[in-house]
């Protein structure tokens, strides 16, 4: 059997980045989680994460069903170098997920990144909405009373 050892120039870029990765601990563990506060309305959800360091770009924001999902991957710069000397900007990757309750208008959900906060505002839809109800009279002076019940005649049997 025939012994191969990669060494020197032979690794190449792919490998030489695949062993940066592995021993850059952070890496390894999984992406981590942001709090996300969650507020709701009576028109509304808002939800909002911290999310420094990341551009609008790089942020991906997803409603599935009754499900938002938030993904942010940072993007190394140009030219691939990612060592610490060349790019303060260590890549970083988060992702969250919060489900609703009530059903959401999808096509009017809107996203912001401002100050590295992303501000999520998902209206709720319409039959989901608080609905007000009015209450009506017939005009009766003496309403029925809930303890009045007409007598029934008792069965013989």
């Amino acid at each position: 059997m025939r012994r191969t050892t990669l060494t020197g120039p032979r690794l190449g870029p792919l490998f030489t980045e695949s062993l940066d990765r592995l021993f850059d601990l952070p890496a390894l563990a999984a992406p981590p989680v942001r709090p996300l506060e969650t507020r709701e309305t009576d028109v509304e959800y808002q939800v909002r994460c911290e999310l420094p360091g990341f551009r609008p770009d790089e942020v991906d924001v997803q409603l599935t069903a009754d499900v938002l999902t938030i993904r942010a991957r940072t993007t190394p710069p140009a030219g691939g170098q990612t060592s610490p000397e060349d790019w303060p900007r260590r890549p970083q990757q988060v992702q969250q997920a919060v489900r609703f309750e009530r059903p959401i208008q999808a096509d009017q959900v809107q996203a912001e990144l401002s100050h590295g906060v992303l501000t999520v505002r998902l209206p709720k839809s319409q039959a989901a909405r608080p609905r007000r109800i009015e209450v009506r009279s017939d005009g009766g002076a003496n309403p029925p009373s809930l303890e009045h019940r007409p007598e029934q005649p008792e069965q013989q049997g």
